[in-house]
């Protein structure tokens, strides 16, 4: 039987000049076709003219590696190839196909396009789609270029697989569809599928509307192209699957894999739209068609597949005004270093949004990887915003995703909501949203809600202006847990030097926020404008610990620059910060600002603590600079201080340092805890100010409250005020306000019902170098004094001028134990000693000494030698140790007892006896009785004998129980009385007289016996 030539072939020419583009055309084919090709191509070039034509287009329909077959089942509206005008042999133009209005349908029952070879579609003048179906079996691979030579979108559909080769392209000026789709809706008019035989409906006339999968798994779309298509706005090559700008490119299936094959091959839609979508079963994917804008809607009950970009692969929409970007999928992996999806704006208008959203993970790995949305210096469009929707975002080795601003438009925003899980791991990854230097636009901010945020091994959210504009804010809300771990690890908001626009805020919102290992939440800045604020809200617990050698676990506001810092707040039932741990709130050196506050509102406790003992563990704010330090205020009902750690605030500089206020109902403060207010420059240390309502304690050395001047400072040190129910200072611990410069040293108040000071303990007001502070004190029970414990007022520590401050004691009991040396003193070295005051109802075991007594007790006159201490008694002393005539002596003012005191006028009429008649005394249920006593109610005379069951009661020993009579009496109270009764001072309510007849006044009335009526009695009724 003869070979046939395929109908579609009929174009060939048999002219002279057709055979000289022929014969042209075989040379260029020969030198892509394979040996077999060439070997049966050899045979047909022996024939002759006419045979060589028709061999030729047949042979080349056979043997290359191109197959586009149109689908015979149309008839007349079937596709028509022909050659490419301008193109080799390989290259074809398909025409005709079944128009619908401006719609234009082709089918193919195979269609590839081979290496280097061009395929085109034929774009009548009124058609604005056409669409290609493929119902073979086979997938499509399109190796070379495939094009509308009109302005038409193309849409290629094949359900088994659209492959694009290393050297595949697009030539179109519309915009481009590649699906896998079963069939396309066009909203109620009908559809076309891969699968039905006749040609389209003729009312499918308009634009299309959905994708139709009725596939389980429907098939893979891939692009490796990495053939070089155009330069982006910034001079950098494009290489992959391009189409002109402002145009769509959509690709629409099951599994997407993108290859940059280490060539950055990828797909590019400048200032146009981009979008994937994958596929994993039955459903419909809306399609919205307007002007050259594609863009999808995909539900949420459709299944889906996986998206992969691997080896450096991209997206991009990046333009005079950035495109919008959108993934769809299941996994949406981006795999490998230099993979990126970036929309970015160049001019007037502002960037695409870059939206991604996946039904399991959104994974991106490796250095400079991720996604990015940017507003370029040359733009005054803000950047687009970047939102992922995920169970699970993670961002490895580098992997970030970030939105810049350049200039003058605001910076985008980053926005997070993952249900389960968002977890960023090493050095660069992260989340990040910046202002840059050129800008004068704000910066995005970063917002993420998810049950769990980690931020492991350098990872970080951060925000940042290094320009005119504002720092964007960061907002995390986490149902679960919040985890920072590992250096450099954290929440950053900084606004960077010669910035004039602030920094923004951070607020965690979460059960638990623990940071470890160096980790950190930080606010600064560096220039003019105030850094951030911090806010923690956490239901549970926050946790603190574990600094690194480099980086101190904490939270942080900071100015380095003219800003102030900014406050710090932390609301959460426990607060616990151990080895090394900061929380701080200060200024710089080179800072003119002022130092933010630090607010703790912890419901159950605040704890620092420091095992490991390589860092102290610090809540503190300071200041460095000129600006002020901020103040810190704890609210707690309890709050511990151990183990070196510190509660401080300390100026080092020309600023005024902060006070530190305390509401607890319980401070314990030991093994060298401290809480401190320090001066170590030229302006005052702060206040320390406690409200506790149950108890202070202060054990071990080391430990206390500070409020001092260190050397070579010339400010003033801070005062100390205190109230508590109990106060306990022991085992070396301290209450100081001393100044160890010039500065005066500051005061003391101390209001309790009780104060013990124990085992070398001290309550301290001295002074090296100046007038000693004061310490007042209003005990309402008890002061105690044990063991070589001090309350002082000295100056001139260092043997210089200064008087000795003033002591004033209020307290009911003042008490030490005989020969422990626990003093109070006021003595000053070459000043005048101090006034000391002390009034109380008892002193016990200390004695008030001159400076003559202390000079006769210690045998010598030497000023060096003259301190109580060296006496072993307790004494009192305000001496001046270098001038006899500025000595002073101590005030003692002995209360005495108002006996009077606690006696309460008891009234005329006791009880209101027409009440007692009024009542009814048949209550039977209640237990009530009517008993006539004695004569008339008269207890029995003196002069006769008391009935046995006469009960008293010794108002010296209460060990009398109630007669069997009193405790029926009493029935209608429901009260038993048990065991002893505490001895009282009541006034007399009864007497009786013993056999030596004397009268006895007793606590209790006398209780006497009934005497029967001459009548019988009848129970009640």
């Amino acid at each position: 039987m003869a070979q046939k030539t395929h109908p579609l072939l009929v174009q060939a020419s048999e002219s002279e000049e057709a055979g000289e583009v022929e014969s042209r055309g075989i040379r260029e084919m020969l030198g892509r076709l394979s040996r077999q090709s060439r070997s049966k191509l050899a045979g047909y070039i022996r024939v002759g003219s006419v045979a060589l034509t028709s061999c030729v287009w047949l042979a080349w329909s056979s043997c290359a590696i191109a197959q586009i077959i149109p689908d015979e089942a149309w008839g007349a509206e079937q596709s028509v190839l022909t050659p490419l005008p301008g193109g080799t042999l390989a290259d074809f133009l398909i025409k005709e196909g079944a128009r619908r209005d401006s719609n234009l349908f082709h089918s193919f029952t195979q269609f590839d396009i081979g290496e280097q070879q061009r395929v085109y579609f034929d774009s009548p003048q009124g058609i604005e789609n056409i669409f290609s179906r493929v119902k073979g079996n086979n997938a499509s691979d399109i190796l070379g270029t495939l094009g509308v030579n009109g302005g038409a979108n193309l849409f290629l559909i094949n359900s088994n697989g659209i492959i694009f080769g290393d050297n595949a392209s697009l030539d179109v000026q519309g915009s481009f569809v590649a699906t896998t789709a079963n069939g396309i809706q066009f909203g109620e008019q009908g559809f076309f599928s891969t699968t039905q035989s006749e040609p389209p409906s003729a009312l499918l006339t308009v634009n299309p509307s959905a994708f139709l999968f009725n596939q389980i798994t429907p098939g893979r779309i891939e692009s490796r192209s990495i053939k070089e298509v155009g330069v982006d706005p910034f001079g950098f090559s494009l290489l992959g699957l391009q189409v002109p700008d402002g145009q769509s490119l959509l690709l629409v299936g099951g599994d997407i894999l993108i290859d940059g094959q280490m060539n950055f091959g990828g797909l590019a839609a400048l200032e146009g739209r981009l979008e994937l979508a994958a596929v994993a079963g039955s459903g419909t994917v809306g399609l919205s068609v307007d002007n050259n804008t594609l863009s999808l809607n995909i539900p949420p009950e459709i299944l889906q597949a996986d998206i992969s970009l691997t080896n450096g692969a991209y997206i991009t929409t990046a333009g005079e005004a950035g495109g919008d970007i959108q993934l769809w999928g299941r996994q949406i992996i981006l795999a490998s270093d230099f993979t990126t999806i970036t929309s970015s704006s160049v001019g007037a208008s502002n960037a695409g949004n870059l939206v991604v959203n996946a039904s399991e993970l959104v994974q991106a790995r490796g250095d400079n990887s991720g996604f990015f949305a940017t507003s370029e210096a040359t733009a005054t469009g803000g950047g687009g915003d970047v939102t992922i929707t995920t169970p699970e975002l993670q961002l490895m080795d580098g992997a970030q995703i970030a939105t810049a601003t350049r200039g003058a438009g605001k910076g985008g925003n980053i926005v997070v909501n993952a249900s389960e899980l968002v977890q960023a791991h090493g050095d660069n990854s992260g989340f990040f949203a910046t202002s840059e230097a050129t800008a004068t636009g704000g910066g995005g901010d970063v917002t993420i809600t998810t049950p769990e945020l980690q931020l492991m091994d350098g990872a970080q959210i951060a925000t940042a202006t290094r320009g005119a504009g504002k720092g964007g804010n960061i907002v995390v809300n986490a149902s679960e847990l919040v985890q920072a771990h590992g250096d450099n690890s954290g929440f950053f908001a900084t606004s960077e030097a010669t910035v004039t626009g602030g920094g923004g805020d951070v607020t965690i919102t979460t059960p638990e926020l623990q940071l470890m290992d160096g980790a950190q939440i930080a606010t600064a800045t560096r220039g003019i404008g105030n850094a951030g604020n911090v806010v923690v809200n956490a239901s549970e617990l926050v946790q603190v610990s574990d600094s690194s050698d480099m980086f101190a676990s904490g939270l942080r506001t900071d100015t380095l620059g003219e800003g102030d810092a900014g406050d710090l707040t932390i609301n959460t039932p426990v607060l616990v910060m151990e080895n090394g741990a900061v929380i701080a709130s200060g200024t710089s050196s080179d800072s003119t600002g002022k130092g933010g506050t630090l607010t703790v509102n912890a419901s159950a406790l605040v704890q620092l603590s420091n095992e490991a003992g390589q860092f102290s563990t610090l809540l503190t704010t300071r200041t460095e600079g000129q600006g002020n330090g901020g103040n810190l205020t704890i609210n707690t009902p309890k709050l511990v201080v151990t183990d070196e750690s510190q509660v401080s605030a300390e100026t080092f500089a020309s600023g005024i340092g902060g006070l530190i206020t305390v509401n607890a109902n319980t401070v314990e403060v030991t093994n060298g805890g401290q809480l401190r207010t320090t001066t170590e420059g030229s302006n005052n240390a702060g206040n320390i100010s406690l409200q506790v309502e149950d108890s202070l304690t202060i054990t071990g050395e080391g430990s206390g409250l500070f409020a001092d001047t260190k050397k070579d400072s010339s400010g003033n040190g801070g005062s100390i005020m205190i109230d508590s129910r109990t106060v306990v200072v022991r085992g070396r611990g301290q209450i100081t306000v001393e100044s160890e410069g010039i500065g005066t040293g500051g005061n003391i108040s101390l209001e309790a019902d009780s104060l013990i000071l124990d085992t070398n303990a001290g309550l301290l007001a001295d002074t090296d170098a100046n007038t000693g502070g004061n310490i007042v004190l209003t005990i309402d029970d008890l002061l105690l004094l044990r063991r070589d414990s001090r309350i002082s007022t000295n100056a001139g520590k260092d043997e210089e001028r200064g008087d000795g401050g003033n002591i004033i004691i209020e307290a009911v009991f003042i008490v030490a134990v005989p020969n422990e040396n626990s003093d109070i003193t006021a003595n000053a070295f070459e000043g005048q000693g101090g006034n000391v005051t002390i009034t109380t109802q008892g002193l016990f075991n200390l004695v008030i000494r001159s400076r003559e007594e202390l000079e006769a007790l210690l045998g010598t006159k030497e000023p060096s030698e003259l301190d109580p201490m060296n006496l072993q008694s307790n004494d009192i002393t305000a001496i001046s140790q270098t001038s006899p005539e500025l000595s002073r002596i101590p005030i003692l003012i002995v209360l005495e007892l108002d006996p009077s005191q606690g006696l309460v006028e008891l009234p005329a009429e006791l009880v209101d006896v027409t009440r007692l008649v009024e009542q009814n005394l048949c209550a039977a249920a209640q237990g009530s009785e009517f008993i006539v006593t004695g004569r008339g109610g008269l207890p029995t005379p003196p002069n006769q004998m008391l009935n046995a069951d006469a009960a008293w009661e010794d108002w010296r020993i209460s060990t009398v129980e109630e007669s069997t009579e009193v405790q029926q009496s009493n029935r209608n109270s429901r009260q038993d009385v048990t065991g002893n009764k505490p001895n009282k001072f009541v006034e007399a309510q009864g007497w009786f007289k013993d056999a030596n007849g004397t009268i006895i006044l007793t606590a209790e009335p006398t209780v006497v016996t009934p005497h029967a009526t001459g009548s019988p009695s009848f129970p009640c009724q």
